[in-house]
């Protein structure tokens, strides 16, 4: 099974928006094109006083098939909002990613786990800074962490 062939709700990823507005649609069209109607976006927007509400609202237009939230709460910080998430969220994974982050080949991280019976899935974070200064967390090349 995939994540195309899914037939229940698979994956919850849940982005934590506060005064993103230059970065939200970076990292929503980064999932866009790889996962499908089994898959659900929360925005939760905490507090934002820039125009992010507006671009989620854009994001949710333009993407009409999709299955996208956006909800506004009183700015309660990151884990507020991350919590508030969970408790919105129907998939069987949840998957947390900040509005300032953006995925690079989406599908290889979940694809290997789907139909799967695993607890955490781990994978590599590179870190672009400006100036070119890189850095890279996580899984090595090999699988080692």
């Amino acid at each position: 099974m995939t994540l195309e062939t899914a037939t229940l709700l698979q994956l919850s990823i849940i982005i934590p928006v506060h005064n993103a507005e230059q970065y939200i649609e970076r990292c929503v069209d980064s999932f866009i094109g790889t996962f499908n109607a089994f898959s659900e976006l929360i925005l939760i927007d905490d507090g934002s006083t820039d125009d992010t509400k507006q671009r989620c609202r854009a994001i949710i237009e333009r993407y009409p098939d999709w299955r996208i939230r956006y909800v506004y709460q009183a700015n309660g910080g990151v884990s507020s909002a991350r919590n508030h998430g969970l408790a919105l969220a129907e998939g069987q994974w949840v998957y947390f990613v900040d509005a300032d982050d953006f995925l690079v080949n989406s599908a290889q991280l979940f694809e290997p786990v789907v139909g799967q019976s695993v607890d955490w899935v781990l994978f590599r974070t590179k870190i672009e800074r400006a100036g070119g200064t890189d850095a890279a967390f996580g899984l090595t090349e090999d699988g080692d962490y």
